[in-house]
């Protein structure tokens, strides 16, 4: 028997071919980037192609969930409004949440809220 032609798989969803390209543009390995946003690499790629590999030749589509896409969008300087216009406003709306916590504490220095919110995106990937 000869075997069907599968079709193409459809591409990634907006808000990861953005993700994609800012990566891309910022000359990062998905692994470098994953890393840097203190997420796994497997997540980070999973994310990325909007698939899961379940099986040895199996893959299914994967949504990346709003924590994760937000803490990869903040790793890479994306603002809210991006991921909003490309139909992902829960990540938004986390990534707002996110903002408003560390904007809310006047008090610290620069360093000190860049430290509060990798605090606050490693919470996040552990809720």
């Amino acid at each position: 028997m000869t075997a069907l032609p599968q079709p193409p798989p459809p591409p990634p969803p907006p808000e990861a071919q953005l993700i994609r390209a800012r990566r891309e543009a910022l000359f990062m390995s998905m692994r470098q980037a994953a890393i840097g946003a203190e997420i796994s690499p497997s997540a980070w790629a999973e994310v990325e192609t909007a698939k899961k590999k379940v099986a040895p030749g199996v893959e299914i589509a994967r949504k990346g969930t709003a924590k994760i896409v937000s803490q990869m969008a903040l790793f890479l300087h994306i603002a809210p409004g991006e991921m909003r216009d490309r139909g992902r406003g829960d990540v938004a709306d986390y990534m707002e949440a996110i903002l408003r916590t560390v904007e809310s504490e006047p008090r610290l220095t620069g360093r000190q809220r860049d430290k509060l919110a990798g605090r606050i995106r490693r919470d996040a990937s552990d809720g």
